[in-house]
């Protein structure tokens, strides 16, 4: 055995954290070198009954020592140690500051007990540093560590212990060294008349470093160290002294307070003053410096706790270099852009950024009730990298799992182009229905001019995963909760597909931007300057803002000093802002149309837009030509020249006009069998529609094989993203030709669960826009439409298989849209028709293919190679396959299947057949077997109208044995009409039939395998069973529980009669001990008795006998002899004698219905044939119809008093212990 090296006493949650348990705990083990197979036994041991008692509640069912140690030590961590709510300890670690007696080491050590739960990650150091700058208590080693370059936290440290020992050691030395001459008077004296205010409150009676509000944050400036009402730059007016015209202000701090002078024999010197030239001003300066000698001058103190001040006569003690303090140098300042970046290398990390100090609200109609849509499926496919995208974005704090939410939008699983996963709410059936959708000014373009005006170098910010970066309000949270397989997370930062979230991150980048010359249009930040280095010193403070605010800057997509930029569809350079080239190449390098169609669609654009060119019917004379019917296609310099000349009025300002912020948008889409095209455009006072810019592409050949419903999809998300800097933010109307678009992608419709992954991908591109979408007929869509059939020069095309007659007609619908009215055969697949797609030529609904005819049969067979179930089938199907009553198919092919069949299980139980109601008791009995049973066989028989039970003991399970007891059973109650059994062999012998067949007994079994048929024998069997278990732990032997069981049962009221088996069976009460508590029972009795005789003797026999008379008495004891011939010796009661038997000479006591009168065997004739199954009846010549009552008066009424038994054990004293 190992030696133990110290001991572990008991988990006591108040003196120590579980973990910090388990760490002494496995240190114990590795000193007293335990195995891991004793971990879970010492464990157990050491950590205490109250743990213990713990630890069985929560792994209930289950117990401790079933479990792992890892699994003890986790169950017991999720309970004792739950995960903190990381918003909350950033909060209580930014609010972690020295205090008054605080040494350094313990503030650091505070911190990084802050710390541990705050999931900095790689950045813990950089906030370790932060926070100990920030909150140490000694303004010297504050500046200290403020000036220190590349400063880290252990640096930080190291420094601010040296100071803090430092100091220490020179209190020592002035305690030691100090000495002081006598002071006579301490005089106050007031430097003003009235009392001043604290600059941090403007209040009084206080200073301001005994200020409560010395660490609050100011609303108007934003710094911190006074409020609002004390502002000097935000509300309040500053204080200025004028020194003419051109004189430049400097503020200074006045903080006026009593003041004590220590006397002494030395006047007060003339202030030394020196003037200084500060941009080309001179102004008279006193100076006021601290001192590097002692000397004994007069001290001025400040009452508080302010440093005394050194100035005017001390100075003439002091040596200083003037020169230098004269001297006025100038900042540093980046030289270069890479300088610049370098510096603020922070900003352009790849982790996501944290917005501190703001937090965003979503504002919704309290008026509209919350909407809780459930979780959409999940292919399985990509289950495995949705749980990991689940894991990551909860890991980072993005989101975090609820039990319950009001509010819950299913979340959409969209692949990216590097094969991740981007989770996404479908908030647009949720909470946007409910939002109140901010409203706050984009900037407009003249704005840009103006603020941009002069510039000669320009530089691009954009801002990664700009929404993330802000944290939402805790009643905010909630509105965006998605619903996963995984269930309900909430998001903790601003969430993508929010339509207020454009205008929340505008306001919140405006007002984190207000005092700095920089260009915020949502996350993308203009900066520009006149010179490089006004140029630089702008993006510095840029930087220096974002890095301030935590915020993170996508380095990849940024532009510094740039000459030239485009931004916003707009190309801006030092001579101004121009439109983009790129807007107008669409129309710029069309080709000139090769026939009739293309022409047509041509001069449908130029159609739309033709009130805007001048002279239109003469520059397109020479193209019209070619549309009439006899005119043979040839295209000519006329042609060419008037095409042309068109391209050029299209592109001119004449047609396109400025993007304006304050006209509406309307983005026009629409799509070809070759291209795709969209228009955005200003719809102006006038209702008239002015072009913005276009934009066309050819279709790859892909997608060229796409639905008619995804080329036109295609064409809308095409447009949004082309167009994205002019919609992003603000709100704007889609118009298309294909209505249904509007089912798939309305602003409040829900996307179709069985929507192909492209649709569902775009969708969700397009929730993150505040759009409203409307059809348009195709003759009035003719300004996208041109662009989509004249699209620029591109190759490529794709063959479909068409061989199926349905499908067929299916595949050429889908690819150039659906008639209103359809065959029978296609309704099916018309009302999925918003859902189907085509892939390399087959037919999908959603991601299952739609099979023909033809291939059906071989893919039923295929699954149901497995002969697994309908359900297994249906779902494996609809994983991969569809097509119109596959699962009344696939249950046909189980239905046929005779293998399947075969190994069906039970089906669904018939509706209950109740027995009939008897009607009254002994009518039908239910009769089984129990047992074996505490080493027995027991028959259960039940009387179906009283349920009046009988149990006896079985020797054997014989047609016989049980025939026997049957018969001793109707010789007490009589012969039932109907006995229900199983269908043991015993009940189907021929025995047992002829035994119910000769006393005229209706027999019925149960249906084999069916026990319920016989249902209140198999009930009874079990409350027989029940009930002597019960009894089990008495010292009773067998038949006595029995007999208990039997009363307890028979006298109890029975749930389905209401009444007690006793009443209904024995039409009387039976009398247990519980009725001696009852009171006047004896009257009761004695009525009950008299009853009882007036009804018995109706129906008894007169039976008396005298001495000397020979009889039968009942052979009680046992053995083939039921009666034993005897003599009457002696009559011991009314009804009581003794019997001298004839063949023995013993005696017996028998009672008269145990007696029967004995006829000398000379006087019988033995020939006379019995065949009496029963036991013999003795006929009386007195019968007992005329037997009358017999009458009874009172005394007679009175119990006969019965002698009692004594025992006849002759009883001795006992003999006592005498020592």
């Amino acid at each position: 055995m190992a030696l133990l090296i110290g001991t572990i006493g008991e988990f006591v949650p108040k003196m120590e954290s579980w973990s910090a348990y388990v760490e002494r705990l496995e240190q114990f083990f590795e000193a007293s070198d335990i195995g891991a197979e004793k971990h879970v036994p010492t464990l157990i041991s050491c950590m205490g009954p109250t743990t213990y008692g713990l630890l069985r509640n929560l792994v209930q069912p289950d117990v401790p020592k079933g479990k792992t140690y890892k699994d003890i030590v986790d169950v017991l961590r999720k309970h004792l140690e739950p995960k903190p709510l990381i918003i909350a300890e950033r909060f209580r670690f930014n609010r972690c500051s020295q205090k008054a007696d605080e040494t350094v080491t313990s503030y650091a050590a505070e911190l990084k007990q802050c710390a541990v739960h705050c999931e900095f990650g790689a950045s813990l150091d950089e906030a370790l540093r932060d926070r100990l700058v920030s909150g140490i208590r000694n303004e010297a080693c504050q500046r200290r560590l403020l000036s220190e370059a590349n400063l880290t936290f252990a640096r930080a440290f190291e420094l601010a212990l040296n100071m803090e020992t430092a100091e220490k050691d020179a209190h020592q030395l002035r305690k030691q060294d100090s000495h002081g001459e006598p002071v006579h008077k301490v005089e106050a004296r007031s430097f003003n008349s009235t009392e001043r205010k604290c600059y941090r409150c403007n209040g009084k009676n206080h200073s301001s470093e005994t200020c409560h509000f010395k660490d609050s944050a100011c609303h108007a400036c934003g710094k911190t160290g006074h409020i609002q009402r004390a502002c000097k730059g935000g509300v309040n007016k500053r204080r200025q002294e004028s020194y003419g015209k051109n004189t430049r202000y400097v503020e200074a701090e006045e903080t006026e307070f009593p003041m004590w002078t220590l006397k002494s024999d030395k006047g007060c010197k003339q202030a030394f003053r020196t003037s200084f030239t500060v941009d080309g001003k001179e102004i008279d300066m006193d100076i006021d410096t601290g001192a590097a000698q002692t000397e004994q001058l007069p001290v001025i103190v400040a009452k508080g706790s302010r440093p005394a001040l050194c100035g005017r006569n001390w100075l003439k003690k002091i040596t200083l270099d003037w020169k230098e303090i004269k001297h006025i140098s100038e900042m540093h300042q980046p030289k270069s852009i890479e300088e610049v970046l370098e510096l603020h290398s922070e900003v352009f990390k790849d982790e996501l950024g944290t917005l501190r100090g703001i937090t965003a609200k979503i504002l919704v109609n309290p008026d509209i009730s919350p909407k809780f849509c459930k979780s959409r499926p999940l292919p399985f496919a990509m289950k495995a990298r949705v749980d990991a995208e689940l894991d990551r974005l909860e890991k980072a704090g993005i989101i975090s799992p609820v039990k319950h939410s009001e509010w819950a939008a299913p979340v959409v699983p969209v692949v990216k182009k590097d094969n991740s996963i981007r989770l996404c709410g479908d908030y647009k059936i949720t909470v946007n229905q409910a939002t109140t959708t901010e409203t706050y000014p984009l900037p407009r373009i003249e704005e840009l001019m103006s603020t941009l005006s002069g510039g000669k170098l320009f530089s691009k910010l954009d801002l990664a995963s700009a929404y993330q970066q802000v944290l939402l309000e805790e009643d905010s949270k909630k509105l965006l909760t998605v619903n996963t397989h995984r269930g309900l997370f909430v998001y903790n930062r601003l969430a993508f597909g929010v339509s207020s979230a454009p205008a929340i991150f505008q306001r919140i980048m405006e007002n984190l931007m207000k005092d700095l010359d920089v260009v915020v249009y949502l996350d993308d930040l203009l900066i520009t300057g006149k010179t490089e280095q006004d140029h630089l010193q702008k993006l510095q403070a840029v930087l220096q803002r974002l890095q301030e605010s935590g915020l993170r800057v996508k380095k990849a997509k940024c532009e510094f000093g740039k000459k030239q930029i485009e931004y916003l569809g707009h190309v801006l350079n030092s001579q101004g802002i121009h439109p983009s080239p790129g807007k107008v190449k669409a129309i710029k390098e069309a080709p000139a149309p090769s026939c009739v169609k293309e022409l047509r669609a041509f001069l449908g654009l130029v159609n739309y837009y033709g009130r805007f060119v001048p002279n239109q019917s003469t520059v397109l004379a020479p193209l019209y030509r070619l549309l009439k019917d006899q005119v043979e296609w040839e295209w000519k310099r006329p042609e060419q020249g008037a095409f042309d000349k068109c391209k050029e009025l299209l592109i001119s300002d004449k047609v396109l006009v400025h993007y304006d912020p304050d006209l509406p948008l309307t983005l026009a889409c629409d799509s070809s069998a070759y291209g795709i095209g969209a228009v955005i455009q200003h719809e102006m006072p006038s209702g008239k529609k002015r072009p913005i810019a276009y934009a066309s592409r050819t279709l790859a050949p892909a997608e060229k094989k796409y639905s008619q419903i995804e080329k036109e999809g295609l064409s809308l998300i095409f447009g949004v993203k082309k167009f994205h800097q002019y919609l992003w933010g603000r709100k704007f109307k889609l118009v298309t030709d294909h209505k249904p678009l509007l089912t798939l992608f309305g602003e409040h419709k829900s996307l179709p669960t069985m929507a192909a992954a492209r649709i569902q991908r775009w969708a969700i591109i397009l929730s993150a826009y505040d759009y409203s979408i409307e059809y348009c007929a195709s003759e009035k869509h003719s300004n996208a439409d041109g662009l989509s059939r004249v699209p620029l020069p591109d190759t490529g095309e794709a063959r479909t298989s068409r061989t199926d007659n349905v499908l067929s007609k299916v595949l050429r619908y889908v690819m150039t849209g659906w008639p209103n009215d359809v065959d029978q055969s296609l309704k099916a697949f018309h009302t999925r028709k918003c859902e189907l797609s085509v892939e390399r030529g087959c037919v999908l609904w959603g991601t299952r293919v739609v099979l023909p005819e033809k291939l059906r049969k071989t893919v039923l067979k295929q699954l149901h190679s497995g002969h697994q179930g309908v359900f297994k089938m249906k779902a494996l199907a609809r994983k991969y396959v569809w097509w119109p009553k596959i699962d009344s198919d696939v249950e046909q092919i189980c239905k046929v299947c005779e293998s399947f069949q075969m190994e069906q299980r039970m089906p669904r139980q018939v509706p209950l057949h109740p027995w009939e109601f008897p009607g009254q008791s002994w009518r039908r009995l239910h009769i089984d077997f129990a047992g074996p049973f505490l080493g027995h066989t027991f028959m259960i028989v039940v009387d179906a109208y009283s349920k009046w039970l009988e149990v006896f003991r079985m020797p054997s399970l014989t047609s016989q044995a049980t025939i026997t007891r049957l018969r001793r059973l109707f010789a007490a109650y009589g012969l039932p009409e109907h006995v229900v059994t199983d269908n043991g062999t015993q009940f189907t012998s021929e025995e047992f039939k002829n035994f119910m067949r000769q006393n005229g007994i209706l027999h019925s079994t149960s249906a084999p395998g069916h026990p319920a048929s016989n249902g209140l024998a198999e009930r009874y069997v079990q409350t027989f069973k029940s009930g002597m278990k019960k009894l089990g732990q008495t010292t009773m032997d067998i038949e006595d529980k029995i007999s208990v069981f039997l009363m307890q049962n028979r006298c109890t009221p029975n749930c389905t009669t209401g009444q007690s088996p006793a009443d209904l069976f024995l039409n009387r009460h039976m009398r247990t001990r519980l009725d001696l508590i009852v009171p006047d029972s004896a009257v009761t009795v004695r009525k009950k008795q008299y009853m009882q005789k007036f009804y018995h003797d109706q129906r008894a026999v007169n039976r008396s006998f005298t001495l000397d008379d020979p009889v039968y008495l009942q052979n009680t004891a046992g053995g083939r002899e039921k009666w034993i011939p005897g003599v009457i010796a002696e009559q011991t009661g009314p009804v009581s004698y003794k019997v001298q038997g004839t063949d023995s000479d013993g005696t017996y006591r028998r009672q008269g219905d145990q007696l029967r009168a004995r006829v000398p065997t000379d006087d019988l004739d033995l020939n006379t044939d019995c065949t009496t199954t029963g036991p013999d009846v003795i006929q009386d010549d007195n019968p007992a119809q005329n037997a009358k009552p017999v009458q009874m008066d009172n005394a007679e009424m009175q119990a006969v008093p019965q002698t009692l038994r004594r025992s006849a054990r002759e009883r001795k004293p006992p003999e006592r212990y005498e020592p």
